[in-house]
């Protein structure tokens, strides 16, 4: 009997690798800042139920504009959490910084996690693909609500590629990425196994399978150390993964496009992001110094700078914010 749907844990797995190896739905209400209302809304994706927060502040700006925030690779919700212990809340910080200056955002529970889990759903069914279609949905219902005059996407991580294919499908107004991948995946995923030596006893096979599954194979026996990342239920979601240059894929896009990274980022290097930046053809690109991963002030000290990531109270690095802001105000109304 096939187990019920496991979400891919490829964020916690990374973690170890690093290591070594729509309708609206019920009332509003009013937080305690005053500053914006939240919404819980519903769309349908290719039969599947998702659900997200649309965020409105009490006093917006003109034009109305909305941002689509999309979350990074694993089992990540709404809040920008992956499970109970990696909990940087880096969704939840960006939609409360949007609010405090009027601009409104939606984020969801990704297929699979949180409100959109749905048992039916197993984990070797997964492609990335799907993700695509589900953040396309989400933009297309909210050109439907009619009341933003200007819809953008920002995607995080794994979310910047995301973001990227489905603004090739719905068309938004502009595309923010942060800390994205400017390589193909599986260069990534390589990329990622070589930052800690004491992963080198399985980087040859690691190597191996990546290629493997690059290839359209589906290796067995894969190393008790390695399946975290390669067991044969997550193959095919790696296998449409890979198919992606995020880089390519950007430049394909002819509209405002924002690629921000961060000089303490221990899982997307800095060539990523100048390659994304340059290859991708972005309209403006900023790597904030000492701005990490999750999007927070943090050293170069790998124990220190990992420490953020579950830290939900650490506040967003501010220079962050700023660029988000003013590439927003600059966009034609």
């Amino acid at each position: 009997m096939k187990t019920p749907f496991k979400i891919i844990q490829r964020s916690f797995a990374i973690l170890s690798v690093l290591h070594g190896i729509g309708a609206f739905l019920g009332k509003a209400e009013a937080q305690p800042s005053r500053l914006y209302k939240e919404r819980e809304m519903m769309v349908m994706s290719e039969g599947w139920r998702l659900y997200g927060t649309l965020v409105q502040p009490t006093q917006p700006r003109e034009p109305a504009s909305v941002v689509l925030l999309i979350a990074g690779s694993g089992p990540t919700d709404r809040q920008g959490n992956s499970g109970a212990t990696v909990a940087p809340a880096y969704l939840k910080k960006m939609a409360e910084a949007l609010a405090a200056h009027g601009i409104a955002s939606l984020r969801y529970d990704k297929r699979g996690v949180g409100a959109s889990r749905d048992k039916s759903l197993r984990e070797e069914r997964l492609l990335f693909t799907h993700y695509v279609q589900d953040a396309a949905a989400w933009i297309h219902r909210l050109r439907q609500m009619g009341r933003f005059r200007r819809i953008v996407v920002l995607g995080h991580s794994e979310g910047a590629l995301v973001a990227t294919l489905a603004c090739q499908k719905e068309k938004p107004d502009a595309l923010i990425l942060l800390c994205g991948a400017g390589f193909p995946s599986d260069s990534l995923l390589k990329q990622q196994l070589t930052t800690n030596p004491f992963n080198r006893p399985w980087l040859s096979r690691a190597f191996s399978l990546i290629d493997s599954i690059r290839a359209g194979q589906r290796p067995g026996n894969i190393p008790a150390a390695l399946q975290s990342l390669f067991r044969p239920s997550v193959q095919p979601y790696l296998a449409s993964w890979f198919e992606y240059d995020p880089a390519a894929e950007l430049a394909r896009l002819e509209l405002p496009k924002l690629v921000i990274g961060g000089s303490t980022d221990i899982q997307v290097n800095k060539n990523n992001f100048e390659r994304l930046c340059t290859k991708g053809q972005a309209s403006e690109c900023f790597l904030i110094d000492g701005m990490n991963h999750v999007l927070v002030e943090a050293s170069d000290d790998y124990g220190a700078n990992l420490a953020t990531y579950f830290d939900p109270q650490r506040p967003l690095h501010g220079l962050l914010v700023e660029k988000v802001l003013n590439f927003m105000h600059q966009l034609q109304p």
